[in-house]
Formats: C-alpha cells, sequence, structure tokens
C-alpha cells in the first residue's frame, strides 16, 4: 500500500505533508496545530477546521475537528423507540444536549449491526468482522477490542464499529485492521479520536470542490488518509464510525448552533452533554 500523500493549508500556502504509513508513531504534528481555524470556543469545547488536498492536489478536503474536555463532558448513546431513525438535528431539540454524532453502521431495515448496548439493555450480536468498539461507562469513553464487551459494567453503553485507525499511539490500518476494506474507495469520513493529551476529538471530512456548498458530497477522503490524518491530530487511539451519507454532527454554543447534516437518518446517537 502506498502511503496517503496530502497537502496541509497553511495560512495561505499549500505545504506537502509528510507521509504516514501503517505501524508509524501516531503523535500531534505542530504543522497541524497550525493548519487548524478554531471558529468557536467555550470551558472544555471548541471547534475548528483545517484543509487537506489529495490526488496531487485534485480533491480538496474541508476536515471539521471538535476537541471535548471528558473532565466538563459526559457521553452517552441514545436511539428512538425500535431504533427508527433520527437526524442529529432532532436530538439537539433537547437543549441540554451539546453535541450529537452519528455511531455505527446500520443494515438497510435500520437495526445497528453487531453488539449494542443501551444503558445495560444489551440487542444484536456480537461480529467478529466489526473488529472495535466504543464503551460509555459513567459518561466516560473508552475504544476497547469487542472481547472486551463481556466485562462492561450492569449500566453501561456500547457499539461495534471498524476499522481501527490508531491504536497504542501508532497507526493500526492495515496492520492489526482493516485488512479487507479498499484503500482507494474515497467518501466522507467520520473518526472518534481519544487524544494522547486526554481530551476526546471528533473529525468529519467534507468533500469541497465547488466552494464551500458543496462540502457534503460524500466523496471525500480514503480511508488510509483518514488513518494518517487520526495520527497527525495525536489520537492514541482512534476508530472510524460510520462514514458517507450517514455522517453527520450538530454542535451547541451559546452564540450559534454549528449544523454538519447527512444524507440519511441513523439509528443510534452518540449524545455529549455537560457534566
Amino acid at each position: 500500500m502506498h502511503p496517503p500523500a496530502l497537502d496541509l493549508r497553511v495560512g495561505r500556502a499549500w505545504v506537502p505533508w509528510r507521509a504516514i504509513v501503517p505501524g508509524a508513531p501516531a503523535a500531534l504534528d505542530p504543522l497541524l496545530v497550525r493548519a487548524v481555524r478554531w471558529d468557536d470556543e467555550s470551558p472544555g469545547l471548541r471547534a475548528g477546521s483545517f484543509e487537506v488536498r489529495a490526488s496531487g492536489g485534485l480533491l480538496v478536503n474541508s476536515v471539521a475537528i471538535v476537541e471535548i474536555d471528558p473532565a466538563r463532558y459526559r457521553f452517552s448513546l441514545a436511539a428512538a423507540p425500535g431504533f427508527a431513525p433520527r437526524a442529529a438535528d432532532a436530538w439537539m431539540a433537547d437543549t441540554g444536549v451539546t453535541i450529537a454524532v452519528n455511531t455505527g453502521l446500520f443494515r438497510k431495515d435500520g437495526v445497528p449491526q453487531g453488539f449494542v448496548m443501551l444503558d445495560g439493555a444489551r440487542s444484536g450480536q456480537r461480529a467478529d468482522w466489526l473488529d472495535a468498539a466504543v464503551a460509555i461507562e459513567d459518561g466516560r469513553l473508552r475504544l476497547v477490542p469487542p472481547a472486551a464487551l463481556d466485562s462492561l459494567g450492569a449500566r453501561a453503553s456500547a457499539f461495534q464499529v471498524l476499522p481501527w485507525l490508531v491504536r497504542g499511539n501508532r497507526v493500526a490500518l492495515g496492520v492489526t485492521s482493516g485488512l479487507r476494506l479498499s484503500r482507494t474507495h474515497r467518501d466522507r469520513r467520520l473518526t472518534l479520536c481519544l487524544g494522547s493529551d486526554g481530551l476526546v476529538r471528533l473529525l468529519l471530512s467534507n468533500f469541497e470542490v465547488f466552494g464551500e456548498p458543496a462540502g457534503t458530497i460524500p466523496v471525500g477522503l480514503t480511508i488510509p488518509e483518514q488513518a494518517a490524518i487520526a495520527a497527525a491530530a495525536g489520537c492514541a487511539d482512534a476508530v472510524a464510525l460510520d462514514g458517507g451519507i450517514s455522517a453527520q454532527m450538530a454542535i451547541r454554543f451559546v452564540r450559534r448552533m454549528h449544523r454538519m447534516p447527512g444524507w440519511r437518518e441513523v439509528p443510534l446517537m452518540m449524545l455529549i452533554r455537560p457534566r
């Protein structure tokens, strides 16, 4: 597999970015720190974006980045009765919710794929091909192998995903995870990242070619490029959440709401509230 070749926009200039290969160490890249433009901030939460180019500079992706301090915010899973699909915006009707973001894969009938636990209530069967899981206990996140789901507490929540992008501070794609996934398919990508600095990060890529309104077109990064960006964002561990037309997020700040809608409603949502 060829390493991802990306350019990073720093100020007004496009700068060739170092390639990150499977197994390489993951560490916060100072160049990426310079490239991020922060748009909104409140205690323990900030949101911004940066731009990357792929395919020899032909494809520009604006990547939204959200940083969350888990000491100030708690995490939970939510689903409507019968896993009825809902958009992130619909969950924001609860004014206590600060962020709503979609989670894992689901079948054509709208039921989540693999194991799901909602506040201790289990549904679905563990799927071996989904090689990572997101576990939430006492409002805190962990990224774990599926075998760890058997030891969750009585009130825990969890869902399965794939693939690992970063694991144990190293790029995992192609080494321990995602071996059967396409290396070349481009799509909208959503990353859940546990930073080595203790922060939780969400990264959502939007394809842009005809200006800002085109940002919701679900053509963008490859999964290796997604892994490279996750590693450069300082993720100690990171997984890919459901991308493409399902990828969506809404963030509430005091002055405004940031909406990054998807084209498809989803059955399971992760909600983030102040502690």
